[in-house]
């Protein structure tokens, strides 16, 4: 898993199995990455479409799966689980606060903070459990490595 170049404008995620390389394309556009693999053989990452738009891909079975773009909320992926199951972040940019998400059976959830206006989802297990970090109250904030289950 990784990228190359495929031409001076184009960067295309790809899987290395087997001794070969397999171009994992994009949604139209000229790039996208792979930041996660699980055991069945997903891949998690970003694309760009057509109109240079960003989204959030799986590659799965030779196709890719578009699960949402990276539009008025920027949105960033870290994880994948053998479930499926997906941790990120979300900035939302007309609030200012910036909160760990889980994506799961097509619904984004939002993990909440400790009273504070960040959260930041960084790795999942296969039961789910999610590490990162969060930030207490607002006036005097105190970061805090944080567990979410269920």
């Amino acid at each position: 898993m990784g990228y190359s170049h495929t031409s001076d404008d184009e960067i295309h995620a790809f899987l290395w199995q087997k001794g070969r390389m397999t171009d994992l394309g994009t949604l139209g556009g000229p790039i996208s990455f792979a930041f996660a693999i699980n055991d069945r053989g997903q891949v998690l990452g970003t694309s760009e479409d057509a109109s240079r738009g960003g989204h959030i891909v799986i590659w799965e079975k030779g196709r890719i799966i578009d699960i949402g773009t990276i539009g008025q909320e920027f949105q960033e992926v870290f994880a994948l689980n053998n479930r499926g199951q997906i941790v990120g972040n979300r900035f939302n940019d007309s609030v200012g606060d910036y909160h760990a998400v889980i994506w799961d059976r097509g619904a984004i959830i939002d993990l909440g903070t400790l009273g504070g206006t960040f959260s930041s989802a960084i790795d999942i297990n296969d039961r789910g459990q999610i590490v990162g970090s969060a930030l207490t109250e607002s006036g005097n904030p105190q970061g805090h490595a944080t567990l979410w289950e269920r």
